[in-house]
């Protein structure tokens, strides 16, 4: 059980973990609405049937190979269910990515750059309702880092903005002074800034 259960169960209410194990800020981000993804295919085509290669932007990995279900648009404006998978790849490297329909009839032409769209299990009671935002260890990027949080913020419709924006975790490994220590404290530095109130180290 993660610790955002935990605590919703300790509390007494209903707690919802958008989380995923070696996701990036960005990829969260995505999967709530916050952030595009756009994505573009050779000669602009996906076949009503089979995979072919894909460039996803922004392009980050996962530790496993992951597939999401997802839609985007045709050039004639109609929605396009689809696939897009990816190869392992280490949190910040680019992996091979592949998109397929889901159901086609007939083959899709896409603009590049089209905007892809999440279409798993909704998030939106994770933004109508107090939030933890807890910023993890993959992709330590501040830029991408602080605009994924920047977007998630704007996102949370809660009436009361009930929320808590945790900072990031040093590893044991990172005693004062060390590399990754400096880079994690300057970083939950910019996370404070941003988050103002918010913010609880």
């Amino acid at each position: 059980v993660s610790q955002t259960l935990a605590l919703a169960d300790d509390l007494g209410v209903t707690g919802f973990d958008r989380g995923i194990s070696g996701d990036s800020p960005y990829q969260i981000a995505w999967r709530m609405g916050a952030l595009a993804w756009h994505v573009t295919v050779p000669g602009g085509t996906i076949p009503a049937s089979g995979k072919v290669a894909a460039t996803i932007e922004p392009a980050l990995g996962h530790n496993q190979a992951r597939t999401w279900e997802s839609s985007t648009v045709d050039v004639t404006g109609k929605l396009v269910r689809v696939r897009i998978s990816h190869t392992a790849a280490t949190p910040g490297a680019v992996p091979a990515w592949e998109i397929e329909q889901v159901a086609g009839v007939d083959e899709a032409r896409i603009l590049p750059g089209s905007r892809i769209k999440y279409t798993g299990a909704p998030n939106t009671e994770a933004f109508n309702s107090p939030a933890t935002f807890w910023i993890g260890r993959n992709d330590i990027n501040s830029e991408r880092t602080l605009a994924s949080l920047k977007a998630m913020l704007s996102q949370h419709r809660d009436p009361l903005r009930r929320r808590l924006v945790l900072p990031i975790f040093n590893r044991s490994t990172e005693a004062a002074g060390t590399p990754g220590y400096i880079e994690v404290m300057a970083l939950n530095e910019q996370i404070k800034v941003l988050a103002g109130e918010d913010f609880f180290d």
